[in-house]
């Protein structure tokens, strides 16, 4: 109960937080470093980049081969995976995303390090003009505001936990009505 209650709590923060935003970085920024916590943030960002250019290529390549990914949202494996746009396969995912949104656009808001970890607040953005969970185009533009923890080792990215809003998303699509 508690954990709905916070999961709810913090889905609620993220759609007031969305509309607050400022769009002054269009495109995903590259500090140099040289230490390991600069190097992780710099993965995180090859990883950003090649997503928004679909470039799966590149995107494998910050990838370790055996990564995982967990919806931090979901209790247990959903079907919510079933829709290539969230599938567990990075590869499937980027695909199906730039299917649906062909101008997609990814502004990486704050990246926060430390040791092996990066957390990355994200914004997606684009148009959908292809299916997107099981939604057929509807022509709308819409913002989708992800959290990410990012686990590092050996310069890949081996683990990604990932927070959505997926009752934004299915409102601006039209899908649900929420208010």
């Amino acid at each position: 109960m508690i954990y709905k209650a916070l999961t709810i709590l913090l889905l609620a923060s993220a759609s007031l937080c969305a509309e607050e935003i400022e769009p002054t970085a269009t495109t995903i920024f590259t500090p140099h470093g040289s230490d390991v916590v600069n190097d992780n943030k710099l993965i995180v960002q090859r990883y950003y980049k090649a997503f928004q250019e679909d470039n799966t290529s590149e995107l494998l390549k910050t990838l370790s081969p055996k990564y995982g990914v967990v919806n931090a949202n979901a209790i247990y494996d959903s079907s919510f995976y079933l829709h290539p746009t969230m599938s567990k396969n990075q590869k499937v995912r980027c695909q199906a995303m730039h299917d649906a949104f062909p101008d997609l656009s990814i502004q990486v808001i704050e990246l926060i390090a430390e040791k092996n970890r990066v957390f990355a607040y994200v914004a997606y953005s684009g148009t959908q003009k292809g299916p997107f969970l099981g939604i057929e185009p509807t022509g709308k533009p819409v913002q989708i505001r992800q959290f990410a923890i990012f686990s590092i080792q050996n310069n890949r990215i081996v683990h990604i936990t990932e927070m959505d809003n997926e009752f934004s998303i299915m409102e601006q699509l039209g899908y649900i009505l929420l208010k």
